[in-house]
């Protein structure tokens, strides 16, 4: 847990917590913030090694250092990845790019376009 949790940089705000990694924080993890919470889902996702990861504006509450580095443990993940996002960090590691727009789907680039 330790590995994915420091892939995921929540793992030095784990430790700091009262009780580490045996602190309780509820399902929802509702007691920590936002972008903890992102981080500390990502790391629990990760933990089960996935061979899909779906992320729903996984960063959206983070800072800018933080998108970075979880856009580039995204980009350097070996499984498929389903990305909702807003901010275009994200996409920009993306082999293919669609757009939902008024209820349509549309392909606007893939990695050989790029």
């Amino acid at each position: 847990m330790r590995q994915v949790a420091n892939q995921a940089g929540i793992d030095r705000e784990i430790s700091l917590m009262p009780k580490g990694y045996q602190t309780e924080i509820g399902e929802l993890a509702d007691s920590i913030f936002a972008g903890q919470r992102q981080r500390l889902l990502l790391a629990r996702a990760l933990y089960r090694q996935p061979d899909v990861l779906v992320m729903d504006e996984g960063t959206a509450s983070l800072d800018d250092a933080n998108e970075k580095s979880i856009t580039s443990l995204v980009r350097g993940l070996s499984i498929t990845r389903l990305v909702v996002a807003h901010r275009p960090a994200l996409l920009e590691a993306a082999d293919s790019v669609y757009r939902l727009e008024s209820g349509r789907l549309e392909q606007v680039r893939t990695r050989s376009s790029v």
